[in-house]
Formats: structure tokens, sequence, C-alpha cells
């Protein structure tokens, strides 16, 4: 009977210190937020040019509104800007120059629900994130041709490649808490086909 009072006595010290880490949860317990972030873009190019293999890595942005009803379990929506980057490339044919400048930009909208960590430790939040994004990116191509001449007829062109797909997404983040400030870091990839965008991101959220 000592023992089972005892075993009673530590499961009641460690189950307050599992979830005094979590962030504040509750039926009205809402956030709002920002990031700026780095990405690796790595979608589809357009076919058949210098820049097939051309996967950006830029500056990008998001903001966030988020849900955390129960201590282990939220919610999030968020808008997310991948960010744009540019290339430029050329070749020499004959007494010719030919100059291929591409442009691509990629944004997304996610949902995703937030499974947090039940760590011992105050302030600190450990989560991991799944959902979903509709993932929108646009490719262009142009390509010049110099000196011009009637040489250049037919090369010179404006090519553009891209479309919107709704893709799985996952990620993982951490988070401490300074009062109703928190401060984030974060890392998430959509799973598309033919691209994989990846985003790690430093923000802040506003608890209320």
């Amino acid at each position: 009977m000592k023992r089972v009072n005892r075993c009673i006595g530590w499961l009641s010290a460690i189950f307050p210190l599992a979830f005094a880490g979590t962030a504040l949860a509750g039926p009205l317990a809402f956030y709002v937020g920002g990031a700026t972030s780095r990405t690796d873009i790595r979608v589809d190019q357009i076919p058949n040019s210098p820049l097939t293999s051309w996967s950006p890595t830029t500056s990008g942005w998001k903001v966030f509104v988020g849900w955390h009803p129960i201590s282990l379990l939220g919610f999030e929506a968020s808008y997310r800007d991948l960010g744009s980057e540019s290339a430029v490339t050329s070749a020499n044919v004959i007494d010719y120059t030919i100059t291929y400048t591409g442009h691509v930009h990629a944004t997304a909208m996610t949902l995703q629900a937030l499974l947090y960590a039940p760590i011992p430790v105050r302030h600190l939040d450990l989560y991991a994130k799944a959902g979903v994004s509709r993932l929108r990116h646009h490719t262009t191509l142009d390509t010049q041709c110099a000196p011009v001449s009637s040489l250049c007829t037919g090369v010179v062109s404006t090519r553009s490649a891209g479309g919107d797909q709704s893709v799985a997404n996952l990620g993982a983040g951490v988070q401490v808490r300074i009062s109703s400030v928190a401060l984030r870091a974060e890392i998430e990839q959509d799973l598309a086909s033919g691209g994989d965008p990846r985003q790690a991101s430093l923000g802040v959220a506003w608890e209320f």
C-alpha cells in the first residue's frame, strides 16, 4: 500500500511539471504574429532552358493567426511569401550573345495543426506542425539577342510557367514566452510535386 501511495505521489508531482512548459491554452487562447524567413524555393522551372536546374534561395516573410484551445494541441493559419529571385546567364553563338533572364516568385496559404511536446520547462515550447498549403508559383524566362538583327528572329521571347496546387505541409518549431509575447524559430516544408519549398523563419507572436 505504501508503494502505491508513493507512485501516486510521484505522478501527482510529474503531471503538473509535464504541462508547465506549454503555452497558455483555453477556449479563448488566440495569438497573432509575423516572421521573416529564408527560403529555398525549389519549384519547377521552365523546361528546355538554361535555368532548368536553378533552385533560388531568397528572403521571405509570413503572417499568422492561431488558436490554442488545449495544452497539447493548437491550430494555425498563415500567409507565406516564399520570396522572389532573378538569375541571368548568357551564351555566345557565332557573333551574337543570347541572354537569358529568369524570375521566380512563390506564395502559400497554409492551415496547420500544432502538437506541443509536454516538456517540464516553463516558458519554453517545442511543437510539430502538419497541415495543407495552397502553393502558388510563377516563373518567367526572358530571352534577348544582341546585336539585334534578322538572325535574332525566333530567339527573342518571353516564356512563363507556374500554377497553384494544394500540397501537404510539415514543420517544427520552438518558442520562448515572455509574458504575452513569444519569440519563435521554425522550419516548414511544402511537399509539392516537382519541388519542395523549404522555409526557415524567425518571428514573434502575441498571445491574448
